[in-house]
């Protein structure tokens, strides 16, 4: 990996929320606060299917 990719990861992750799904909900219940926004649109990538709703379902425990 070059420089240049580590850099464009770091740029990156200033517009992703990354982490536990604790981390993620306490950020998300911070920016809310902060912003007043009323909802949210959750992104999950990982490939399968049962990866993608195990992170949906980590992060509905932590804010719901």
């Amino acid at each position: 990996m070059t420089e240049m990719d580590r850099m464009r990861i770091q740029e990156a992750r200033k517009l992703h929320l990354v982490g536990a799904a604790k981390d993620v909900a306490q950020t998300i219940q911070d920016e809310q606060e902060k912003y007043g926004f009323d909802e949210a649109m959750i992104v999950s990538i990982p490939h399968s299917q049962d990866k993608r709703l195990d992170v949906y379902r980590l992060l509905a425990r932590e804010l719901l």
